[in-house]
């Protein structure tokens, strides 16, 4: 029996650092276990802001998420 995911959404915003982001992404995926036990989830991040000269994510960031654009 397949069973349906957990879809997890959170948006970083410019005034947030790391050590916030971090945060926030732990109590929301402890929350989701708690209240969905074992079933598989799935994380949509955006994140606000936090890009250097080139346009890609800051260092602060890059901590957080693969830079892949």
């Amino acid at each position: 029996m397949d069973q349906a995911g957990v879809a997890l959404y959170h948006r970083v915003m410019r005034q947030e650092n790391f050590e916030k982001a971090a945060k926030d992404l732990v109590s929301l995926v402890y929350a989701a276990e708690k209240k969905e036990p074992g079933k598989p989830r799935t994380l949509y991040l955006d994140i606000d802001g936090h890009r250097n000269a080139q346009g890609r994510f800051d260092a602060d960031m890059r901590s957080s998420k693969r830079d892949s654009d």
